[in-house]
């Protein structure tokens, strides 16, 4: 994960600021490309590296971001679920649904409908 021009510390802190702007802007649509080039790495390297860092993926992280984010607009706004899949970034509603369910237990719609 490390290399001799970057020592650990600074290859930390600039994967804590990538991690930061994924997460603070968690409705734009992250790819991997665009996280390898802010650290400027190759994809096994950068995964490597995150991995370390965080014990977790870039995009596990951010899917339960957005999931928690649904989860409170869904409780506490009057939003359409299809609206809510996409503030909180999922572009494909049925991909939301999915993984809503297998994360939650029910689906977005009966979220909503819970006492």
């Amino acid at each position: 994960c490390f290399d001799k021009k970057i020592d650990k510390k600074d290859r930390s802190s600039l994967f804590q600021k990538i991690r930061l702007e994924m997460l603070t802007n968690y409705e734009k649509p992250w790819t991997t490309e665009k996280l390898c080039a802010m650290a400027n790495l190759e994809k096994s390297q950068f995964y490597s590296c995150y991995r370390n860092f965080f014990d977790s993926t870039p995009h596990a992280d951010l899917n339960q971001l957005r999931l928690e984010k649904a989860k409170n607009l869904l409780t506490n706004e009057a939003l359409p679920v299809q609206q809510v899949a996409l503030l909180c970034g999922f572009s494909n509603l049925s991909h939301f649904s999915r993984y809503f369910r297998k994360n939650c237990g029910c689906s977005p719609s009966e979220w909503t409908r819970r006492p």
